[in-house]
């Protein structure tokens, strides 16, 4: 889900989130009769929230035009293993730069983008019964990014 509000006729300000769960059972008999040690049930939620600014470069933002896109986003995944209680989670402070055309009619749009997507900060954690082991990673990631959009002006 995504908000935008045009401040101008080429700038436009927005918010962002997004947030995904699912109940996985995996189960892997690897020896008939031994159904204990090869089973694995997986519980899996992402959530992303971001801030996003859009520039018009040659026309207005509500109408067709190529738009320029910087978006900062925090985003983070997490996958349970509830038979053997272990959690597994990775989080991440996104920075991505865009560029894409817009196109409008009336009230629906289309937008298609792409550009770059670095990760500014990297955490991962494992915690099971043993304990929690946190890293950070050192150093910035960077990578393609591809965006495609639909919505409602109104």
């Amino acid at each position: 889900l995504s908000l935008q509000y045009a401040i101008n006729d080429t700038i436009s300000l927005g918010v962002g989130g997004m947030y995904m769960t699912s109940d996985e059972t995996i189960k892997d008999f690897i020896e008939a009769g031994d159904p204990f040690f090869n089973r694995n049930e997986y519980e899996i939620s992402a959530q992303s929230v971001n801030l996003r600014g859009d520039f018009a470069i040659d026309g207005q933002i509500m109408e067709d035009t190529y738009v320029f896109s910087a978006i900062i986003s925090n985003q983070t995944v997490k996958v349970e293993n509830v038979f053997f209680n272990e959690i597994g989670k990775a989080e991440a402070l996104l920075g991505t730069l865009l560029v894409g055309y817009h196109w409008m009619w009336e009230q629906f749009n289309i937008n298609l983008a792409g550009g770059i997507n670095t990760a500014i900060s990297e955490k991962y954690s494992f915690e099971n019964v043993t304990g929690v082991d946190d890293s950070d990673v050192d150093g910035i990631s960077t990578g393609f990014a591809l965006e495609f959009g639909m919505g409602i002006a109104f």
